[in-house]
């Protein structure tokens, strides 16, 4: 079997205000960075890919958080001789998005780890078009598009092919299955590959007054305005809003008019949404679709409940309270959440109890020990051997 030397990650976003949208899948590709730089024993050095040509700046860095990133090119010998040059062993693609389809047909024989994240099937597709800014009932808002990810059907023929090893991962139960709608693929098998967590070493200590966390990009697609209409009606606890908006003009959602007991961050660095969420007695999530949010995790590794609509994976139902989500701008729903966060605050045992089976939840499922051994199975079904890393 052939050694991993280089690691090629594909993505479309990557955690880095320079040039990049801030979110999930960017947040992956960081921390899977992050993975490989703590075991300088694997010998693993990781590689960025794109074929993102949209949403970039201009000026695009030779590095992202220490590792070398190839950009995209509208020259096809010239992208495919960065790639080649690069000598990359495996790619593990973030999700799949169509625009993925250059570099890994530019690299055909490569062997390809897919790790589905948030692949959407047609009713998330649907209640996520039919989402409303308030009070703009006719005008679609930005950021809607649900990208056709079935063309990576016809890649997985072309790698049978080519005899490219190509597999599916995906981060629970629920993912994998919807992966093979999405993706087109309906009998494909997929595997385990957990998120890494990392848990906070000293116990949680909650704020003394109540204060509700809204961790996200403060798009459309999340539906913030309903974050701050709960502080509005709320104001006898404390809201905290982290996170930044990535569209402007017409089909935007704009900061404006917000109460006096809600307060905004942006973009906060890991320190510092640690400390938040652990402070935390509610992670707020107002969205109508999420895959298994990586914030859900993170709030549950800091013994803090969920509040949200949606429920991946029982996540919510489980570790905290489920409301019944509304469609549209949502704001017909507004009182379950109010319901909700009266529940919690009111009631310190359950409070408690569903942040404690949490955190335990997490420990247990995504950490670096489950994603070392399911990475390393998975570098196995693709003829990759791995040099044995700390667990």
């Amino acid at each position: 079997m052939k050694r991993l030397r280089r690691l090629g990650i594909l993505a479309n976003e990557f955690f880095d205000e320079r040039f990049s949208r801030m979110g999930g899948f960017g947040w992956a590709v960081s921390e899977c960075i992050r993975y490989f730089q703590m075991r300088p024993e694997m010998g693993v050095e990781v590689v960025l890919v794109t074929g993102e040509n949209d949403g970039f700046h201009s000026q695009l860095p030779d590095k992202v958080h220490g590792a070398n990133f190839i950009p995209p090119s509208e020259n096809s010998l010239s992208y495919r001789k960065r790639l080649r040059e690069n000598q990359i062993d495996l790619i593990l693609s973030i999700d799949y998005r169509p625009n993925y389809r250059k570099p890994l047909l530019l690299l055909p024989n490569t062997p390809l780890i897919v790790w589905a994240r948030d692949p959407r099937i047609p009713n998330d597709a649907e209640r996520i078009r039919e989402i409303r800014l308030p009070g703009e009932p006719n005008r679609t808002p930005q950021g809607l598009e649900t990208p056709d990810c079935r063309s990576l059907a016809t890649l997985f023929g072309l790698s049978k092919i080519t005899g490219r090893k190509a597999i599916v991962a995906a981060t629970c139960d629920e993912i994998g299955e919807k992966a093979r709608i999405a993706y087109g693929m309906p009998k494909e098998r997929w595997s385990n590959l957990p998120n890494i967590i990392e848990l906070p070493t000293k116990p949680s200590k909650k704020a003394k007054r109540p204060m509700f966390l809204f961790l996200g990009r403060l798009d459309p697609y999340k539906r913030p305005w309903l974050f701050v209409e709960l502080a509005r009606r709320l104001p006898m606890f404390d809201f905290v809003m982290a996170g930044k908006n990535h569209f402007s003009g017409p089909g935007s959602w704009q900061l404006e008019g917000l109460p006096d007991n809600l307060r905004v961050t942006g973009h906060i660095q890991r320190e510092e949404k640690a400390q938040l969420l652990n402070e935390a007695w509610g992670l707020i999530n107002t969205s109508v679709h999420e895959g298994l949010a990586v914030s859900f995790l993170e709030s549950l590794a800091h013994e803090t409940p969920l509040v949200a609509g949606v429920n991946p994976e029982s996540v919510v139902s489980r570790f905290g309270v489920q409301v019944e989500s509304s469609s549209g701008d949502g704001m017909e729903g507004i009182t379950g959440y109010v319901s909700a966060l009266q529940e919690l605050v009111e009631d310190s045992g359950m409070r408690t109890d569903q942040g404690r089976r949490g955190r335990e939840w997490v420990s247990e499922t995504h950490n670096a020990v489950n994603f070392t051994r399911s990475f390393n199975a998975l570098c196995a079904q693709a003829s990759i051997e791995l040099e044995h890393a700390r667990e």
